[in-house]
């Protein structure tokens, strides 16, 4: 499933439109729309139905909105690696053109000073750009005396926390178009504003839409091939963190995207070990030594 995070309507009606996503029912009171991406070319052929599943979620506005939708949304996703995240939104930039699409290789949370990296292990050809997450509407106070491009959005740092819990750095994209420079939240929440957010997000969608189906036929041919070779060692160290289910689940993803990366973990393990900290001596102690881990390896 490829899910795609949008914080206002006005971004999301490209998508509904050109995809025709319909709209399902939810307890969780969320803007929920599902569909398929429609494969260009031979892909076709390998799969029963036309098209890679999407959901697509409205989250809102604002850090809190944007974390918790995404993580009741993502919340039965067993983060496999057929699971994609994609946060589509526009953005103000600091400098540049209007238009222009970056995919985040930095996020910078203002409300607690934390930096994530997300790792763009899919090739896009797309621009890169630091997206700087801010409680409010960004109105050009702060600028950054940097060569890279600044972006600001109000969102895709939460959604990143609160989908790190459920999917690798390497199954999420942070997708951003330029809509402004910087205003006043009055003047962001008008109608006038919000009619052309909606008309520049349809003029950027052709973008994504190139970029969905790269996505969908690189996932698809994931799928078809053999897949990854799990190292000897996981059921030892399964046993070794006192895994449930879900915690093996979790593991496996974690090394899976380690062995990507060509993170040495092996390493980390073995320091554990050393240290008196591996095996665990029950589920809790690995839950939090495999969090650990995760923050050492990031």
């Amino acid at each position: 499933m490829i899910y795609i995070m949008t914080a206002l309507y006005q971004e999301a009606k490209p998508i509904l439109k050109h995809l025709e996503l319909k709209r399902i029912p939810t307890r969780t009171g969320l803007e929920i729309y599902e569909g398929r991406i429609p494969y260009p070319g031979k892909i076709t052929e390998k799969i029963e139905n036309d098209g890679a599943p999407i959901r697509l979620v409205i989250t809102g506005t604002g850090v809190i909105a944007a974390a918790a939708a995404t993580a009741a949304s993502l919340s039965d996703v067993r983060g496999g690696e057929q699971d994609f995240l994609i946060n589509w939104g526009s953005c103000a930039a600091e400098r540049g053109d209007l238009l222009e699409g970056y995919l985040a290789n930095q996020l910078i949370s203002t409300m607690d000073q934390k930096t994530y990296y997300p790792d763009l292990l899919f090739k896009t050809g797309w621009k890169e750009a630091c997206v700087i997450t801010e409680p409010g509407v960004w109105n050009q106070s702060t600028h950054h005396a940097s060569d890279r491009v600044i972006l600001h959005d109000m969102e895709a740092a939460a959604i990143y926390y609160a989908a790190s819990f459920f999917l690798a750095p390497h199954q999420m994209l942070f997708a951003k178009v330029v809509t402004d420079f910087g205003m006043e939240k009055a003047e962001a929440e008008s109608d006038a504003m919000k009619k052309k957010c909606a008309e520049m997000m349809e003029r950027a969608y052709p973008r994504l839409e190139t970029l969905l189906q790269s996505l969908s036929e690189f996932l698809m041919e994931e799928s078809a091939s053999d897949g990854w070779e799990e190292p000897e060692e996981l059921n030892i160290l399964y046993q070794e963190f006192c895994c449930s289910e879900t915690m093996k689940a979790d593991l496996r993803k974690q090394i899976h995207y380690w062995i990507l990366a060509q993170v040495d973990y092996q390493a980390e393990m073995e320091k554990l070990r050393l240290a008196g900290e591996l095996p665990c001596r029950d589920r809790r102690e690995g839950k939090k030594r495999i969090e650990q881990l995760k923050k050492t390896l990031f």
